[in-house]
């Protein structure tokens, strides 16, 4: 049987990113605004490109050490009642 060629030993490069959650509560006397906050939050906060690692001669993408979508930014308004 054919054997497949080896494959050589590679460094893989640090996939070092910054996630950043901000949130403001307002402090308020008025009904609406009394226990209302907002928060803005960021995930790989520069879109730093992950690395990428040859397996069997193929580049794959690394799912579980990394994203694919590449920056994401979220906002949450939450009220207590």
């Amino acid at each position: 049987a054919p054997v497949a060629p080896a494959v050589q030993d590679e460094t893989i490069g640090s996939n070092f990113t910054v996630d950043a959650t901000v949130t403001y509560t307002f402090d308020s006397d008025s009904t609406i605004l009394r226990d209302l906050s907002l928060s803005v939050s960021a995930q790989n906060l520069f879109d730093r490109d992950p690395p990428f690692a040859r397996v069997a001669n193929s580049q794959i993408f690394d799912s579980a050490n990394a994203s694919v979508l590449g920056r994401m930014v979220s906002f949450e308004l939450r009220k207590k009642f």
